[in-house]
């Protein structure tokens, strides 16, 4: 038979560092685990009945896949209110920490996870007590466990990967090809303006080899034309209550998503990143990495949004939980239709044609009745001006469509100019402007052409004269 420890102790706190807790130091000795919400186990410690009082034990904590869960924030909760006393997290230490009443001072204590998911004291430390009581409360260690799979390992998925192997999130990617083969042989590179770091982050060939379970938050970041694709892939090996935040350009993810996931969230990626060669990413951002928003789709927010967005803060990003996020991600579209005029006019040679596109794309979308209104992700000079953007070897940043084009891969722009084109056909109306830079993208890739092979006249030409 197992109880809560609930005696009342009056003689305050002592210093886990030195002696036992007194007289309840060791009393715990098992683990009460409970569902919590998507990706999040709590571990209650209970105290047996008639254990031995003052002998410390070794508090094993649930890891789900048989494995500790190393770089997890852990914090002391009051058995009353449950709120947060102390959460601090610095790289593969976890700090514990604890408020003495009598004190005000705050004793830390850093804890090592044995990979067998055992607490692991350092030489001359006593070993964690499960209860550390207060003069009126105990106070019960919890954890929240999350470990972050980068579903395709790109120029977005694969900086974001780096930024919260950085600071300390647990963290698999997922790639293909010479991509995977390269970060499993010699590290992910990352490179920034400021920076050139090699990261041993943990890399899988495809979802099966990921062993994707409880406690695992999945980061889609494929491109739009292989999202159907990847879903059915992570759909075979992983139970639909995984939660899926679709990090992607286009507003079509969500809704395919959400046929075989029931907690899916979008996010709008504002991140001037870079993906050219096998095992190398680029960050062209220096104050911080990016803007990263999430809400749940369709609309909506949660606890969840709030943890990975308290990660993400802490990993050179800035996020939010949103609960209109698809505002946000079409008013995101609106600026990537500029995309396609990149690929085929070069960066900056034609303002009119980008003018016009967003224009259409804009008249579409208010005619469908779809909100697309978010200054904080349209105002793209402000922003590169606010994060400092720079050149990484004389080299600008490029969009992703241009970067699919320069690498010969497959291009989204079915799912960002060819969204309003399907939103204009919908309705029974056209888009011809962007129709056109749908058609002419493609008509590069098949081609084999370089970008900037067309000038802004002879496009708006080819308008006049349809």
């Amino acid at each position: 038979m197992q109880r809560e420890c609930q005696a009342d102790h009056t003689a305050g706190l002592r210093d886990l560092g030195s002696a036992t807790c007194n007289p309840c130091a060791g009393g715990a000795a098992a683990n009460e685990q409970r569902q919590a919400g998507p990706a999040e186990r709590r571990c209650l410690i209970t105290a047996q009945q008639g254990s031995n009082h003052g002998q410390p034990r070794l508090v094993k904590l649930p890891s789900g896949r048989g494995r500790a869960p190393p770089r997890h924030p852990i914090r002391l909760l009051d058995q009353r209110d449950r709120d947060p006393v102390v959460k601090r997290r610095r790289g593969r230490r976890l700090q514990i920490g604890r408020i003495d009443p009598t004190a005000g001072a705050v004793a830390e204590h850093q804890q090592r996870l044995r990979p067998a998911g055992r607490v692991q004291p350092r030489a001359g430390w006593t070993e964690l007590c499960a209860y550390v009581h207060t003069p009126v409360f105990s106070r019960l260690l919890e954890f929240d466990a999350m470990r972050f799979v980068i579903y395709g390992a790109g120029a977005v998925g694969g900086v974001i990967g780096a930024r919260l192997f950085q600071s300390g999130q647990e963290t698999l990617l997922i790639a293909r090809g010479a991509h995977h083969d390269r970060i499993k042989a010699d590290g992910l590179r990352l490179r920034t303006p400021l920076e050139d770091v090699t990261l041993q982050i943990p890399v899988a060939r495809d979802p099966a080899a990921a062993e994707i379970g409880t406690g695992d938050v999945v980061l889609l970041c494929v491109k739009g034309q292989d999202t159907e694709s990847a879903l059915r892939d992570l759909r075979d090996v992983a139970a639909g209550d995984i939660p899926v935040v679709c990090m992607q350009n286009g507003v079509a993810n969500e809704r395919v998503a959400l046929r075989m996931f029931a907690d899916v969230y979008g996010a709008v990626v504002l991140c001037p990143a870079g993906y050219m060669e096998p095992g190398v990413v680029e960050a062209y951002a220096t104050t911080v990495t990016g803007t990263l928003d999430l809400g749940r789709y369709p609309t909506g927010s949660d606890r969840l949004c709030e943890q990975i967005a308290e990660a993400l803060r802490g990993s050179q990003f800035e996020a939010s939980a949103r609960p209109d996020i698809m505002r946000s991600k079409y008013a995101k579209l609106i600026a990537n239709l500029g995309n396609a005029v990149q690929v085929l006019c070069g960066d900056g040679n034609a303002p009119e044609l980008l003018a016009q596109a967003r224009a259409e794309g804009k008249q579409i979308l208010m005619a469908a009745g779809i909100a697309h209104d978010a200054e904080s992700v349209t105002d793209i000079e402000a922003r590169w001006a606010r994060w400092d953007v720079r050149q990484i070897d004389g080299q600008d940043h490029a969009s992703s469509t241009l970067q699919s084009v320069l690498r010969g891969s497959g291009v989204e722009v079915d799912f960002l100019n060819g969204e309003i084109v399907l939103q204009a056909r919908l309705l029974g109306l056209e888009a011809p402007i962007n129709e056109l830079l749908q058609g002419l993208v493609h008509a590069t890739v098949r081609a084999g052409r370089q970008p900037g092979w067309l000038s802004q006249q002879e496009i708006l030409g080819q308008l006049a004269a349809a």
